[in-house]
């Protein structure tokens, strides 16, 4: 464990011309750290380290200051002593010495730099400085900092600063810069809307398709009854009477079912080519008209829209 007041090396060869004055203030200074005039050792204790940097006068000078309560210094010069790599036993014992300073000191840095021109920077909803603000020491804890500039934007934060350390925010108010889509117009990937529009359409050509074929069938089995040979009574005598009935009834339910088909096929199509129209009118906001017509011979589509 180090001593409360680190006794030093002897003098180095470089410095032993300024032996007596370094002596002298060396001597002054560890008789005012003995009487507890700590804030008069650290002054001298600097003046001797300026005539010979010997790292111990860092930690004694230090010490001086946590015992005078000048928190600020006394973590500065803690620090720039841990920098001259003490061993690991010093080492030690001046972080234990920062941790006490950061626990008397409860104070932080806080600093914000922001993207924006002229961006003002409001701590606790009192103080206002132009950004940036650098290491503004505040009380540790929780701080409300807002960073505004007129004509960009507004941007709130709730940071933290912690005892004896720096805090850091940066702000970004400026909008990102713009994409450029460099995608051909030819290969532009397909939307939502037009992905459901093609599917939507296709399925409904292919049940139309159907209910067209089912539909000839049909009108197939309707000519072979109606082309059958009757005798002068209109009797069906080409075609047993058993088959005539089926043939009917087929040529019947095909016919509705291939009607049935096509009207749902079309209804799918106009679907789908409302999408498509939606998708594509989507820029300037034109609303496509759609209507639907249909008969047990034919079906058709009107459809409507602006571009």
């Amino acid at each position: 464990m180090m001593l409360v007041w680190a006794p030093i090396v002897p003098l180095t060869a470089q410095t032993k011309e300024h032996n007596p004055a370094f002596q002298a203030l060396y001597q002054e200074a560890r008789t005012a750290f003995d009487s507890g005039e700590y804030e008069r050792s650290a002054e001298l204790l600097a003046k001797a380290y300026a005539l010979n940097p010997e790292p111990k006068l860092l930690w004694n000078r230090a010490r001086s200051l946590q015992l005078a309560e000048k928190w600020e210094e006394a973590l500065a010069t803690y620090r720039a002593y841990l920098k001259l790599a003490p061993t690991p036993e010093e080492k030690q014992e001046t972080e234990t010495r920062i941790a006490e300073v950061k626990v008397a000191f409860n104070r932080g840095w806080l600093t914000v730099r922001s993207d924006a021109p002229n961006a003002q920077v409001i701590v606790d909803d009192v103080t206002t400085a132009p950004a940036p603000i650098e290491n503004w020491l505040l009380d540790a804890g929780k701080h409300s900092i807002v960073v505004t500039a007129d004509g960009v934007g507004r941007s709130q934060h709730v940071v933290t600063v912690s005892s004896g350390e720096e805090t850091v925010l940066d702000v970004s108010l400026m909008p990102a810069p713009a994409v450029v889509n460099t995608t051909a117009s030819g290969d532009e990937p397909m939307g939502d809307l037009e992905i459901w529009g093609w599917s939507i359409l296709g399925a409904g050509a292919a049940i139309a398709i159907g209910g067209g074929v089912m539909l000839a069938l049909g009108h197939a089995d309707a000519d072979e009854v109606n082309g059958a040979e009757t005798d002068p009574n209109g009797v069906i005598v080409g075609l047993a009477q058993p088959d005539a009935f089926d043939l009917e009834e087929s040529a019947k339910w095909k016919s509705q079912a291939g009607v049935g088909l096509l009207a749902a096929g079309g209804a799918a199509v106009v679907t789908g080519v409302v999408l498509l129209l939606v998708d594509a009118a989507d820029d300037n906001g034109s609303a496509p008209k759609t209507a639907l017509w249909m008969t047990p011979d034919s079906l058709g589509v009107s459809i409507g829209g602006g571009f």
